[in-house]
């Protein structure tokens, strides 16, 4: 038996928690039907967050899109985002069952 999976895209960023009323907005505004927000921590660049200041904590973002929607999405943080807040934004290459979800 063989499961049809069918291709998409699932689009990561780690950014300041600040950021995510206005993340929100823009993934809905780019058609994101759904989107996964987890709190995150870590290093980088920018040194260590740790996340115990709401204020100061980081979270990671994943939506499953399609191809067209993944541009569009990057683009508008590269645009929007960028610019102001500490974000690291990823692409993969997925497959899923029930396309239509997305």
């Amino acid at each position: 038996m063989s499961i049809p999976l069918h291709p998409m895209k699932m689009v990561c960023v780690t950014t300041e928690a600040l950021a995510r009323p206005a993340l929100e907005l823009v993934l809905t505004d780019c058609g994101c039907l759904g989107f996964t927000i987890i709190p995150a921590e870590g290093a980088g660049a920018q040194g260590q967050r740790i996340g115990d200041i709401p204020e100061t904590a980081n979270i990671l973002i994943k939506a499953i899109v399609n191809p067209r929607r993944a541009e569009l999405l990057i683009e508008r943080l590269w645009k929007e985002f960028m610019p102001r807040f500490a974000m690291v934004v990823w692409e993969e290459d997925i497959r899923v069952l029930r396309p239509d979800k997305f």
